[in-house]
């Protein structure tokens, strides 16, 4: 079990490392995202934990944020998770 979550999570890295490179999308950390809300990280856990920023990627155990979704999401009046995921999934449909 364990060699397969290992594998797993290898995948995930290589997933990402190869979607990061030919989208040349960044991936945030909760520090950056923190400075650039100009809020603490322990905050963005709370908002992370209540629903009220993006949902984050978590990639063997680290939270990453897309940087295009957060500040599309900033631009948008930072609305709850749920408001958002709807938003996107309307944007998407046109």
């Amino acid at each position: 079990l364990f060699y397969h979550k290992y594998k797993l999570n290898c995948f995930f890295k290589e997933f990402i490392m190869n979607y990061t490179k030919q989208s040349s999308e960044k991936l945030l950390s909760t520090e950056v995202v923190s400075q650039i809300m100009c809020l603490s990280k322990r905050t963005i856990h709370r908002l992370n934990s209540a629903g009220l920023i993006i949902k984050p990627l978590k990639i063997s155990g680290s939270v990453r944020y897309l940087e295009s979704e957060l500040m599309s999401w900033i631009r948008s009046g930072m609305p709850d998770r749920t408001t958002w995921e709807t938003m996107k999934g309307v944007a998407y449909d046109q």
